[in-house]
């Protein structure tokens, strides 16, 4: 088989036979199979093995692991490092590099919830029309308009106002989208329906984008691809990485506008609890390290504008 176009899934494959080949434990094989089992769930239109990029499986990690302790998230660590691993070195190798020596390992004590700042977003924002500028022969640098900036705008804008997670936006329909009531119906993980409102501006953004689909019908996917697919997560976080890129935003996927729509909500006095059902967490576990964000921030927020301090009173 030519390793250059091996899929995800089959190399998951191989790699479980080789760890059943090392008479592992019961459990452990198990666990491995459990973990590598949400991995391929996650890119779920099973993408070539050596197409994975840092910022996915990144992208995975955090959203995998919003749920579960710090130390079920170490473990998704242990076990994707292994695999690649075993991935590198094979003769001859399924990939080039070993993705997870680019990713620190988790501390089970903390684990780091890196929300965008607003000057990234808008750096974002402001890079979707334009291609980076490049050279041509005997010419001057240039650069040219790109396609979908519409539609990218309107995908950025629902991530950071919503909170809702990737999978979830490629899920979405045109009938979800509520616009005159700025509300998104939602069908979450577990099966579990709730409704997220969003600003004027986001429907709006997502209007202008609709009114370029002229033949687009209620049914259809929300958000779709130059090829009129819906999306799926893998080519979402390329979409992402890719505004990223331009805009010079380091460590970009989906999942941090997750953090930064959680994180504004509490800086801006948010309910927690209102929070948890927004998000559509089960648990109030995240919330917490929101909160605890947050609070670090209002903490050194004071010290830098007590009067008391300031005025050395």
């Amino acid at each position: 088989m030519d390793t250059r176009i091996m899929t995800l899934s089959q190399a998951v494959e191989g790699y479980l036979l080789h760890i059943a080949a090392r008479r592992l434990t019961e459990t452990t094989i198990t666990g491995y199979t459990r973990i590598l089992k949400l991995l391929k769930a996650h890119f779920e239109h099973d993408p070539p093995l050596a197409s994975l990029t840092v910022e996915d499986i990144e992208g995975f990690l955090a959203e995998a692991g919003e749920d579960v302790s710090d130390k079920t998230i170490l473990n998704y660590h242990t076990v994707l490092s292994s695999f690649y691993t075993w991935a590198t070195s094979r003769r001859p190798p399924l990939v080039r590099e070993h993705l997870m020596r680019q990713i620190p390992r988790p501390k089970p004590e903390e684990r780091t919830v890196e929300p965008f700042t607003e000057a990234e977003v808008r750096a974002m924002l402001n890079n979707l029309g334009t291609s980076k500028a490049y050279d041509r022969p005997g010419k001057r640098t240039t650069s040219h308009s790109l396609r979908h900036e519409k539609r990218n705008r309107a995908i950025l804008l629902v991530l950071v106002d919503t909170g809702i997670r990737s999978s979830e936006l490629c899920t979405l329909t045109i009938a979800d989208a509520d616009l005159k009531l700025r509300r998104l119906h939602i069908f979450g993980k577990g099966k579990k329906e709730r409704e997220v409102r969003m600003s004027a501006r986001t429907a709006e953004a997502i209007w202008r984008y609709l009114a370029e689909r002229t033949d687009a019908r209620t049914g259809d996917p929300l958000f779709i691809t130059d090829e009129g697919h819906k999306f799926t997560r893998h080519r979402l976080g390329r979409v992402i990485a890719k505004i990223a890129e331009r805009a010079k935003v380091r460590n970009a996927h989906p999942h941090r506008f997750r953090h930064t729509f959680a994180v504004e909500f509490i800086r801006n006095h948010g309910d927690p609890f209102t929070l948890q059902d927004l998000l559509g967490h089960t648990t109030m576990e995240m919330v917490r390290r929101y909160l605890h964000l947050a609070q670090v921030d209002l903490d050194e927020g004071h010290k830098r504008a007590s009067p008391v301090d300031n005025w050395r009173l």
